[in-house]
């Protein structure tokens, strides 16, 4: 047997992964290039090629969902150790250490977040394409622009190389842009806080950095070879195991030699495995990536050619065991979150860690490396979800998806935490305060777009707590909620004003009851006994019983659940002003698709946050989307304990519900046009108390942090005229003016 053994995460190929990010991003630059000729030319009639034009927009994103429920099927019925698809087209560049690669991944949380994103680039791309408002060549701008998006989301979601994330990122920056330069700028911010946090990554997985400041590089092995902690070989009588097996899922298109000769993907018999011989070449030769390619048991040099670059790299004295695979695992430098996580799971034959020990011990300028590649991952998450006043939510929200990015990489990388209680502290403090943040920020927001994207962006904050814990099946699991969920609000708000002042009331009758279902369930469902089977629950009770560090648990915990009351207050917030009660609103019977989808959105946003995690009450354990056992095997205090934080955090919500609905009722158009932005923190919400004017003086600070942050936008308003339009006629501005005029005429 090797001397190196560890519990590497077992994959199966599939051919068709690279068709999601791609289908979307080629719908985007079809439209692009020839959206406009198309509205234009009149040989297929007007009306046809608007048809032709709404048709790709929202075509690519409803391709990438076939695909993905094509893969999700396959994950479905895979063992619960081979839930993970690979797919690694091509490589791109390798210089040495250096290896990008075209390879993405999909296990079941992934995909779940995956399908959220394209289901609802599906939805609001449909929604714009059936807009009777919009000119035909901005119909097709606007659908290119919305593909762009969901693309660049699903690049950044999928992808197994750190490049193709920073090319997502750059996707959505594009579309951010179309807001705000300044908006530009901070997303090349958070991809270039990310691309140093995964270079200096890198850097430490090759080597360390001595005293004098040099660089001193690890003389370890580029490629080993592993088996399973737990393998038992097969008796030499058993014939129905009579060959070993062989496994890479690194290096892609790299030929392998076993023994100096050609490894076969498929024998001159047809058979998968076998070498290529004279008399007897290969159908097929074997290419990386592959997995469980049937080799002769013997003791074997198996060499891999990793082409022009770099040098070929060979194993000695491999022993293939019958029955059992073995797998050639990459050591040092990777730009593959998934290789990296692999090889940190590496033991020696004494059972010691060894590429874990020596990373958790390394540092830079006397500070510990995990924890600084902490600190860079968590700015570049905050820098990528952060706006000012004058971002707009590009087309219908698409831009938003950024936080789902960013989201994901977090998660990808969350193997660090484990590893450094500095990097842990970092991630859970930094999420809480950014959490609790935002959600103040959306609870004050005055534009529609702006308070959503908000709302998404505190829970990004929960997320990087709960990853804190290592609870990374949770995190995606409330990713994918949170997506569905908010996007559901977002398509059923189309076509209502931007500010919030101006669209109090205007959501039609018909979309009212899937707009609180939708909220419902971002918030957590604040309905009895529905809440408690969450992930952002879950997430509580494994950050609420982790081992303490320098900071208590309790810390995080109490963050997290005021970062749940203030969001349930933004969100209930927003449908509450835009859709008010029953009898305030006009009636009609006539039927609405929009609400029909944004209902179904909501429903599949339940249906996931409901199985995602099976048994909480009766202490089962999870099921195929969650992977992690939940309370398996529990004493009956650690249930006990456990419900009660189910019940806390469920209390959290209903809390933020029932404030909203006291705010929102009755006279709250006048009052909130009389108090614009003052939202949560306000008297009326609270009543003749003593915190209320702790209350009061936070939301004012709150307002004027939000306003120094939008510095650099009020400076380009200053020096661009404002363009007059007929929402301006706002109760705030009607004051303005006369003042303005009454300047003038002194002067």
């Amino acid at each position: 047997m090797p001397d190196l053994s560890g519990t590497l995460q077992s994959v199966e190929l599939d051919a068709t992964l690279w068709l999601v990010p791609v289908l979307p991003l080629l719908a985007s630059l079809v439209l692009a290039l020839w959206g406009r000729a198309l509205t234009r030319d009149k040989t297929l009639g007007a009306a046809p090629s608007e048809r032709v034009v709404g048709y790709l927009g929202w075509g690519g994103a409803a391709a990438a969902v076939v695909v993905l429920s094509y893969a999700g099927a396959r994950l479905a019925a895979s063992s619960a150790s081979q839930r993970m698809l690979l797919s690694s087209p091509l490589s791109l560049l390798r210089i040495g250490s250096l290896d990008v690669t075209a390879s993405f991944v999909l296990s079941p949380a992934i995909a779940l977040v995956a399908l959220a994103v394209a289901l609802v680039g599906t939805a609001l791309a449909w929604r714009v394409s059936q807009d009777a408002d919009a000119k035909a060549p901005e119909l097709a701008t606007r659908l290119a622009w919305i593909e762009l998006g969901v693309g660049g989301s699903l690049l950044a979601v999928m992808a197994d190389d750190v490049v193709l994330v920073l090319m997502g990122w750059g996707a959505i920056a594009v579309v951010v842009a179309l807001g705000s330069r300044a908006a530009m700028v901070r997303a090349r911010f958070a991809a270039l806080a990310a691309l140093f946090g995964v270079g200096l990554l890198f850097w430490s997985l090759g080597g360390e950095w001595i005293g004098s400041g040099d660089y001193v590089p690890d003389f370890r092995a580029r490629l080993v070879a592993v088996h399973p902690p737990d393998a038992t070989p097969r008796a030499h009588g058993d014939e129905t195991e009579p060959t070993g097996f062989l496994t890479l899922s690194a290096l892609t298109g790299s030929r392998v030699r076993v023994g100096g000769v050609y490894l076969c993907a498929v024998g001159d018999d047809g058979k998968p495995g076998g070498v290529s011989l004279a008399g007897h070449a290969c159908r097929v030769y074997a290419r990386s990536p592959f997995v469980r390619i049937p080799v002769a048991a013997a003791i074997q040099d198996i060499t891999v050619e990793t082409g022009p670059g770099s040098y070929d790299l060979t194993v000695e004295k491999v022993r293939l065991v019958r029955g059992v695979e073995t797998t050639l695992a990459l050591t040092g430098p990777t730009l593959s979150p998934r290789l990296a996580r692999d090889q940190l799971s590496l033991r020696d034959e004494t059972g010691a860690y060894v590429v874990q020990g020596e990373l958790s011990k390394r540092k830079l300028w006397g500070l510990p490396v995990l924890a600084l590649v902490g600190a860079l991952l968590l700015l570049a998450a905050i820098a990528k979800s952060v706006r000012t006043a004058k971002d707009e939510l590009s087309p219908l929200g698409v831009s938003a998806l950024g936080v789902v990015a960013a989201a994901v990489l977090a998660e990808r990388l969350s193997f660090l935490a484990g590893l450094s209680t500095a990097a842990s502290v970092v991630l859970a403090l930094g999420g809480g305060v950014f959490a609790l943040w935002m959600a103040a920020r959306a609870a004050h927001a005055e534009k529609l777009n702006a308070a959503l994207f908000q709302i998404a962006a505190a829970q990004l904050g929960v997320v990087l707590i709960g990853l804190s814990a290592e609870s990374d099946s949770l995190a995606l699991l409330h990713v994918a909620v949170t997506s569905l969920s908010l996007g559901a609000i977002a398509l059923l708000a189309h076509g209502v004003p931007g500010e919030l002042e101006a669209a109090a009331g205007k959501g039609a009758r018909s979309r009212a009851r899937a707009a609180q279902v939708a909220a419902a369930v971002a918030t957590g469902a604040p309905l009895p006994l529905v809440g408690i089977v969450w992930a952002r629950d879950a997430m509580g009770r494994a950050v609420f019983a982790t081992e303490g560090g320098p900071v208590p648990t309790w810390v995080p915990y109490v963050l997290m659940m005021l970062t749940a009351t203030v969001a349930a207050f933004a969100t209930w917030r927003v449908v509450l002003i835009v859709w008010p009660a029953p009898d305030q609103q006009k009636k009609t019977d006539k039927g609405d698709a929009v609400a029909s989808i944004g209902m179904a959105l909501a429903g599949v946003a339940g249906a996931m946050g409901l199985l995602g995690i099976s048994g909480p009450i009766v202490a089962g354990k999870a099921s195929v989307i969650a992977t992690t056992p939940l309370m398996a095997e529990a004493s009956p205090m650690v249930h006990s304990v456990g419900m009660a934080l189910t019940a806390i955090a469920l209390g959290c919500s209903l809390v933020g519900w029932i404030l909203a609905r006291q705010r929102y009722r009755g006279e709250w158009q006048k009052r909130e046009a009389r108090r614009p932005g003052h939202g949560l923190l306000s008297r009326e919400s609270f009543g003749p108390v003593p915190l209320a004017a702790v209350a009061e003086a936070a939301g004012a600070a709150v307002v004027q942090l939000t306003r120094a942050l939008g510095g650099m936008d009020a400076a380009e308003r200053e020096r661009e005229p404002e363009p007059p339009s007929d929402t301006d006629a706002t109760p705030e501005r009607s004051v303005k003016r006369p003042r303005e005029e009454k300047k003038r005429g002194k002067k």
